[in-house]
């Protein structure tokens, strides 16, 4: 008889069933390994696989299998005004991480939040959760929750090993609301919306269980992404939440300044906060936010994208006299915009003397060197001098920027990392601003996770998470004179980088970033 080496856990304990039933009848006591072996469907590899052997697969067959994800309908309402949740998955056949588990229990146990367990499909579709997982976690089941009439968290019955499981659904997404996805990912992204409305997230919840993937490409893909995390949903009313992503790292998971375990909760300052700027068309109210998070959560570092905006020598605003006509002062020259920008580092330093800045190189900071290559400010009156200087600095192989305001400005802790330069901390890329792609194209997410695999970026001013990449928002004004018309996906926020090497991203709603 041949033995078969694929098939569901499920239909491998109904045939070690079928047999021991059989097996019973004939000798009044359970049956045995050789008995199996010679009479079974399922060969030893498949029994130990699932099982571990084949006397933990009859100790399986107590619990018996009752529920599959199909006879599971839970659609739950909020009504309740400044409710807090931690949203995550669960998924049938697989097991549930109970370090991860029971430090969520802690945290929501000191936080007074509400676990939810949005239930998923198993790998194969016959998959179903046993009498022990449905007396421990159904009461935290659903299958859709409504959050208020801006967030809703659903399943859409995906697989576990689908790669990408947003595809389509920002399309669904973006119509009435944000959607929270059911799935083993996490993944983010931001939709645009009309302006002067808060966009749409449409984004995958992570989950507490490892399933056991299939020996497949598909299978062995969605293992390696397989993401043991969650959302902390807060819900100020019934149109605003706010959201952050948690990540396990194999003991516990940090929040802020927060690190929990399954039985302890300490202090823990992060190493890096993330920003972009763009000084200069800076939002006032979303940095003054950002030095409420700054105070929360003590960094040692401040990684600063498109630190300076360069509005005065833009090159896609160069010879549009309308729009020039809106600049504001401190912008009208290249000189008035490094002075202003100056000040702003200085007064950083002073606020802030034990923080280090690393300036990314972005394309904006960028500007400059493609103002002086080309020679522009030998035909432009107001900025020939202070061209002229830049100039002199940059064909010696210096930032042209980080010069002149080191030569008039105390901004010594504020360190410029040059282009090409790579800085990894804690296993993240910091130095790719997200403009540049691989072999001199574009950037994009794709190009960006190949290359570096893990890393922090900004140039969207969106807020993207695609597996370990972190697109940040930015601190900058949200209407531009460039980005008047259509819709946006801009939003205030800021990143951080926990000394696990974990990422989180803040969202300023309204000028506010936590309940």
């Amino acid at each position: 008889m041949v033995k078969l080496s694929t098939g569901s856990k499920k239909d491998v304990l109904e045939d070690i069933q079928n047999l021991h039933n059989e097996f019973y009848k004939k000798n009044n006591k359970e049956i045995t390994r050789a008995y199996y072996r010679d009479n079974g469907r399922y060969n030893e590899s498949l029994i130990e696989r699932y099982f571990g052997s084949f006397t933990l697969a009859k100790k399986q067959l107590e619990k018996n299998y009752l529920t599959k994800r199909g006879d599971i309908n839970i659609k739950l309402v909020n009504k309740e005004k400044y409710k807090k949740y931690f949203v995550s998955s669960i998924i049938p056949d697989a097991k549930v991480n109970e370090v991860f588990w029971e430090t969520i229990l802690n945290y929501c146990s000191h936080n007074d939040i509400q676990p939810v367990l949005l239930v998923m499909r198993g790998v194969n579709s016959s998959d179903c959760f046993t009498e022990d997982i449905i007396d421990k976690y159904s009461k935290y089941f659903t299958t859709e929750f409504i959050f208020n009439d801006n967030l809703v968290a659903k399943d859409f019955m995906l697989s576990p090993q689908q790669i990408l499981p947003l595809t389509g659904l920002q399309r669904y997404g973006g119509k009435k609301n944000s959607i929270i996805v059911a799935h083993s990912k996490q993944m983010l992204f931001t939709i645009p919306k009309q302006p002067n409305t808060i966009p749409h997230i449409v984004f995958s919840s992570g989950t507490i269980s490892t399933p056991i993937y299939n020996n497949t490409r598909q299978g062995q893909i969605a293992k390696e992404d397989n993401c043991l995390a969650g959302w902390v949903i807060k819900i100020k009313d019934d149109k605003i939440f706010h959201q952050r992503a948690i990540r396990f790292d194999g003991k516990g998971f940090q929040d802020l300044n927060k690190y929990y375990t399954p039985t302890k909760v300490e202090d823990k300052n992060v190493d890096s906060l993330i920003i972009e700027p763009h000084i200069g068309t800076e939002s006032k109210e979303a940095v003054k936010v950002f030095k409420d998070v700054v105070t929360v959560c003590k960094p040692k570092n401040i990684f600063i994208h498109d630190s300076f905006d360069a509005l005065s020598v833009n090159p896609h605003i160069r010879n549009k006299n309308g729009m020039k006509v809106n600049v504001k002062p401190h912008q009208e020259s290249l000189k008035k915009e490094l002075d202003y920008f100056g000040l702003f580092l200085e007064k950083w330093q002073e606020l802030y003397p034990k923080i280090n800045f690393y300036h990314v190189h972005s394309n904006h900071n960028y500007f400059v060197n493609r103002y002086l290559e080309e020679g522009e400010f030998v035909k432009d009156k107001e900025n020939m001098k202070i061209g002229a200087e830049l100039f002199l600095y940059m064909v010696n192989d210096l930032n042209p920027i980080e010069e002149y305001v080191k030569k008039n400005f105390k901004v010594s802790n504020h360190i410029f990392l040059k282009k090409g330069q790579s800085l990894v901390i804690k296993g993240c890329e910091m130095n790719t601003h997200g403009h540049a792609g691989s072999n001199g194209s574009r950037g994009s997410f794709r190009s960006i996770e190949t290359a570096y695999n893990n890393a922090i970026i900004g140039h969207s001013h969106s807020y993207n998470v695609w597996r370990d990449v972190l697109q940040i928002p930015c601190l900058c004004e949200l209407q531009q004179l460039y980005n008047m018309d259509g819709a946006s996906s801009w939003l205030n926020g800021n990143g951080i980088l926990f000394e696990n090497g974990m990422k989180q991203a803040l969202l300023y709603i309204n000028n506010e970033w936590r309940l």
